[in-house]
């Protein structure tokens, strides 16, 4: 008995349409991966005296600086993080959790 193979999709038929609340799970965080690709750095750890700190930088920007939250993953600080560079990169702005750091850690 032959096997009947599945028609081929074309490119157009293959996407699908992406919520921007659920991350790709190949790419949970393409802005982060967009700014490694192009030269940039993040930096995840302690940042005395703040226990837990995450940067997202190149040569001459400083997209973001957040400080961990408390009982917040690494999964949540991350996307957190993906977030405010998109934001840093769509709208000039800065998020600065260090320098000028919330009430509550």
């Amino acid at each position: 008995m032959a096997r009947r193979t599945p028609p081929r999709r074309t490119p157009a038929q293959r996407r699908s349409v992406k919520d921007p609340q659920r991350p790709d799970a190949a790419n949970p965080w393409p802005h982060l991966q967009e700014l490694i690709d192009n030269d940039g750095s993040i930096s995840i750890g302690r940042v005395r005296p703040i226990s837990c700190a995450a940067v997202a930088n190149d040569e001459y920007t400083t997209y973001a600086m957040l400080v961990r939250l408390e009982k917040e993953t690494l999964v949540e600080l991350m996307t957190r993080l993906d977030s405010a560079v998109a934001k840093a990169i769509d709208e000039d702005i800065c998020i600065d959790e260090i320098n000028r750091p919330r009430s509550k850690r």
